[in-house]
């Protein structure tokens, strides 16, 4: 679904304009492959011809205006089809699609709410899916043949949720008591991507959040190596400290899951970059979520050494009271460079101290 919702915000704001229709038909009646046609119509009234590509033919619709279609037909797997459904599902006997909400689009898409909401309203949108059995139950137009079912969003946005069941599905859906399964990351571990995490459930997912807002997940691709990186809607961050997970599949059974999160690196005190000292070196450091992991440092720019700890003291008292105090002598002139490393992965540096 967030492939259709992207697909269908790009074609429109190429044009911003009304009177945009656009069809999907998932033929999932074959199995492994599915075959997808899409119908991109635009109002003649509203473009002109020659801003569109030599594949449109004009169209009269049973609104009895003139239209522009393209018309596209490709063949996929239904792997492909279901890689970026992270929440829902997409299978022949099955179709469960969550309401799309016009603040997450807005996370990918730069418009502001409004002028996606706006777009949404000029859109005539009919997603059509045929299943390999009879439907038995579903919220959208069941036809003749029982096994396709057209879902319509005339205006405004895509809030509903899209669901059709087969005999088979829906007995699976009634009988299912397995929660998903949320792995990925550790207890009691910080982290500062949440890049790790995996949630699946065997029926289907119907939402995850966190902390009470959507979470979703968008999958990148650096360097042949690909992985999913977690965010929430509307690029609110996740909270320094504990955070919580709830995933509910579309049988209502539901998995929660505490991690701990921290993106703010140490800090330094009573030293800064390009400072002078002599014969020792003095300061503070502090990371007041995760917690100082490691404290390294180098001379002239040779290779990071770990900082001795009888270098290293915790100030019990005082103005830095919890900071690490560290003193290092120092007998010989030299540039010295500071790194402290906290257990989340956040670094923080101090270079170019010269030592007299």
């Amino acid at each position: 679904m967030k492939k259709i919702s992207l697909l269908i915000l790009t074609i429109c704001v190429m044009f911003l304009f009304t009177g945009c229709r656009i069809y999907y038909t998932y033929d999932l009646s074959q199995g492994e492959n599915v075959d997808l046609t899409t119908e991109v119509y635009y109002a003649e009234d509203e473009v002109s011809r020659d801003k569109l590509g030599p594949e449109y033919e004009s169209v009269v619709l049973e609104d009895g205006k003139t239209y522009y279609m393209s018309k596209k037909t490709v063949t996929e797997s239904l792997k492909e089809v279901s890689k970026d459904t992270d929440i829902g599902v997409i299978r022949p006997d099955l179709i469960y699609i969550p309401g799309e909400k016009v603040e997450e689009q807005t996370s990918v898409v730069k418009k502001s709410t409004d002028d996606i909401q706006k777009l949404y309203e000029s859109m005539y949108i009919k997603l059509t899916f045929i299943l390999s059995e009879d439907i038995v139950e579903t919220n959208g137009i069941l036809g003749e043949d029982k096994r396709t079912v057209t879902f319509i969003r005339n205006g405004g946005s895509m809030t509903e949720e899209m669901y059709a069941y087969t005999e088979t599905s829906k007995k699976v859906i009634d009988s299912d008591k397995t929660p998903p399964l949320i792995k990925g990351l550790k207890k009691n571990k910080y982290y500062r991507n949440i890049d790790s995490l995996d949630i699946t459930d065997e029926t289907g997912l119907q939402s995850i959040t966190c902390n009470g807002i959507d979470l979703l997940c968008s999958t990148v691709n650096s360097d042949g190596k690909v992985s999913k990186r977690w965010y929430l809607i509307r690029q609110q961050k996740f909270k320094q400290g504990k955070n919580v997970i709830v995933a509910t599949d579309i049988s209502g059974n539901t998995s929660t899951f505490t991690f701990l999160y921290d993106n703010k690196p140490p800090v330094f005190k009573k030293i800064k970059n390009y400072a002078s000292r002599k014969k020792k070196v003095v300061f503070y450091v502090k990371d007041k979520d995760s917690g100082i992991k490691k404290l390294t440092y180098s001379k002239n720019n040779k290779k990071m050494k770990k900082i001795p700890k009888k270098y290293i003291k915790k100030v019990k008292k005082g103005k830095y009271k919890g900071y690490l105090k560290v003193t290092i002598p120092c007998k010989k002139s030299f540039y010295m460079a500071i790194k402290a490393l906290d257990k989340a992965g956040n670094s923080s540096y101090v270079t170019g101290i010269k030592v007299n």
